[in-house]
């Protein structure tokens, strides 16, 4: 009888402690605080799919150079309908044609037209607005469009600039059958060549 009671004892004995290590287990996890909770595993983590990066858009808003950002003056965007090699040699010589001198400075071209103190500048239509030497035979990159700017005269009646500004436009919109459009993105009309010219406010 003692012989059978003692591996009886024993195993009772086994059993209460294993209920005590178990109770005590839960009772010291339920107790631990967040800050202490056990580590998640590389397994368990998560994986976040990765932030996908901004390709540059190839068709994005056409822009004024920074460089001359903040001056009052018109703008006209010429926006070519297939820009390529051959618009660039077109390009080429008609600025050469227009006697356009190059500002190596603000990398943009200046035509003199009636007056000299307020040349009619043509920038790169995209950004950063810089024209590559094409007189020079310097090209970066196939030119897309460009932005004529002038300043406004101060007094109306002194507007010979402005016509020649707007014939430049008009010449350029019918060598590169693109698009045109004024500094606000909007597509020019006769009204916008009206009222460059000041005659919209005289009516």
């Amino acid at each position: 009888m003692e012989s059978v009671s003692l591996p009886v004892w024993l195993a009772g004995v086994s059993l209460v402690l294993g209920a005590l290590a178990v109770a005590l287990y839960f009772y010291r996890r339920s107790a631990r605080p967040p800050s202490e909770a056990p580590p998640t595993s590389p397994m368990q983590t998560p994986i976040r799919p990765a932030q996908a990066c901004s390709a540059p858009d190839p068709s994005a808003a056409p822009a004024a150079p920074q460089s001359l950002a903040g001056r009052r003056q018109h703008a006209l965007f010429v926006i070519f309908a297939k820009p390529d090699a051959t618009t660039d040699e077109r390009l080429t010589e008609w600025l050469r044609g227009k006697n356009a001198r190059f500002d190596a400075e603000r990398r943009v071209f200046l035509i003199d037209g009636q007056k000299r103190t307020n040349p009619i500048i043509v920038a790169n239509a995209y950004p950063p607005g810089e024209m590559p030497d094409l007189l020079s035979g310097e090209l970066r990159e196939t030119v897309r469009g460009v932005v004529l700017l002038v300043k406004p005269p101060i007094h109306r009646r002194r507007n010979q600039q402005m016509h020649v500004y707007v014939t430049l436009a008009q010449e350029m919109d019918d060598t590169f059958r693109g698009r045109i459009l004024d500094g606000e993105q909007n597509p020019v009309s006769e009204l916008t060549y009206r009222r460059i010219l000041g005659e919209e406010r005289r009516r």
